[in-house]
């Protein structure tokens, strides 16, 4: 196996991993027409188990934010970081495991 491929597409692309480890879905929390829903006390509710806590999320959001370059780029390009789950971000580091070192 070389991994958890994504539903729509081929590969993992910078801007669905980013969509994937930094959307609201990742805290356990819901979002209904692009609000987030939030209890009687104006907490968001969380009706589903968080995979990362919300510092870490924090931090891969300002890892992945996109560069302010980030529309003149041409062309399709692969993800050229890993990130670990300490926030570390990694230079070639393989997302599935299919490039060399990995599982």
């Amino acid at each position: 196996m070389h991994g958890v491929r994504p539903r729509r597409a081929p590969e993992w692309s910078r801007v669905t991993l980013r969509q994937a480890l930094t959307g609201n879905h990742i805290l356990g929390r819901i979002k209904v027409g692009g609000v987030v829903q939030r209890d009687g006390k104006g907490r968001a509710l969380t009706p589903f188990p968080e995979v990362l806590d919300l510092p870490t999320v924090v931090e891969l959001r300002k890892i992945l934010e996109p560069s302010p370059d980030a529309r003149k780029r041409t062309g399709r390009k692969t993800l050229s970081y890993g990130v670990c789950l300490d926030g570390n971000p990694r230079q070639g580091a393989p997302v599935d495991g299919a490039a060399g070192g990995g599982e």
